[in-house]
C-alpha cells in the first residue's frame, strides 16, 4: 500500500497494513454472523411488528396470547431445519468438489514404468557397467509430442560422481526425471541397474511429522542412537531447530532452504 501524502505517510500506511487488513477481516465475521443468526432472532420482532401493524390498518383486535406463541412455535420449528439445510450447503458443495478431484484422479491414465531393469552378474557388478544408460532418448512431459531432451546418449558408470550442470531450463531437471521413470519416453530406451533410487528434489517435501520422524520413518522404532546422532553430526542438522516434538511441514517459515535440503538428504 502507497500514500500519495507528503512526509512519512507510505511508511505509516505500510506499518498500518496488517491492522486494516485484522479490521476487515473482522468485518466479514461480524457481517457473517448477522447472516447466519440474523433471521432467527429478527424475525419474530418483524413478523409481530407487520401482524400488528396490518392488524392495526385493517381494525382487528385479534392479536391476542394464543396467535402470538401459536406463531412463536410454527417459526422456531421451520427456523431449526432451515439453518441446518443452510448450514449444511458449503459442506455439501465442498464434498461434491472432492468426489470430483476423486473422480479425476482415478481417471487418470495409468503410466507405465519405460524403464528397462539390467541385473547383473557378480563380476559385472566389480567393474565398471553402465548403471544408468540413455540410448537415443528422447522424452517429454505430460501428452506433449515435442520432447524436451532429444536423442540423448548417456552412461553413468556404478560407483562414480556424475555432475549435470548447465544453464537454467536446459533439461537437468527433466533428465534427472526421466531416470526416475517420472517423464514420458517418446524414442529410444532407458536402463537402470535398480528401481530403487535416491532423490533429493530441488523443492523439499517433509511428511507432517517431527524431524527424528521424517529421518527415521514413521512408526520405526528401532533405531540404532549412536548412529542416528553421528548422522546429525555429520550433516549438521540438529532437532533443537524446532521445538521438542513440533511437526514440521515443506512451507515452514522458520526452517530456511538449507536446513529443508539437510533433513531431505538425511531421509532420503
Amino acid at each position: 500500500m502507497r500514500s500519495t501524502l507528503p512526509g512519512g505517510s507510505a511508511k505509516w500506511s505500510s506499518s498500518r497494513l496488517p491492522w486494516v487488513r485484522a479490521l476487515c477481516l473482522h468485518q466479514r465475521l461480524y457481517l457473517t454472523s448477522l447472516v447466519a443468526y440474523g433471521p432467527v432472532t429478527l424475525s419474530p420482532a418483524i413478523v409481530f411488528t407487520a401482524y400488528a401493524a396490518k392488524s392495526n390498518v385493517a381494525g382487528s383486535t385479534t392479536f391476542d396470547a394464543a396467535r402470538i406463541f401459536t406463531a412463536l412455535s410454527l417459526m422456531n420449528i421451520l427456523a431449526v431445519p432451515l439453518i441446518t439445510f443452510l448450514q449444511a450447503l458449503p459442506q455439501l458443495a465442498g464434498a461434491v468438489a472432492n468426489f470430483q478431484r476423486i473422480e479425476d484422479f482415478l481417471s487418470l491414465k495409468t503410466d507405465d514404468d519405460f524403464r528397462r531393469l539390467h541385473e547383473y552378474s557378480e563380476q559385472e557388478k566389480e567393474g565398471k557397467n553402465g548403471a544408468i544408460q540413455f540410448l537415443n532418448a528422447s522424452v517429454g512431459w505430460g501428452n506433449e509430442n515435442s520432447p524436451s531432451l532429444h536423442e540423448v546418449n548417456l552412461t553413468i558408470s556404478r560407483s562414480s560422481l556424475t555432475v549435470v550442470y548447465g544453464p537454467s531450463g536446459c533439461g537437468k531437471t527433466t533428465l534427472l526425471k526421466t531416470i526416475l521413470g517420472e517423464t514420458n519416453l517418446l524414442e529410444g530406451s532407458v536402463s537402470v541397474s535398480s528401481t530403487a533410487i535416491a532423490f533429493a528434489d530441488q523443492t523439499p517435501w517433509f511428511a507432517k511429522a517431527t524431524i527424528r520422524e521424517n529421518i527415521v520413518g514413521l512408526g520405526n522404532d528401532t533405531v540404532d542412537e549412536d548412529r542416528y546422532g553421528r548422522t546429525l553430526r555429520a550433516c549438521n542438522v540438529e532437532e533443537a531447530w524446532v521445538s521438542p516434538n513440533q511437526t514440521i511441514s515443506s512451507n515452514m517459515p522458520s526452517l530456511s532452504g538449507g536446513q529443508k535440503q539437510r533433513i531431505v538428504s538425511l531421509s532420503n
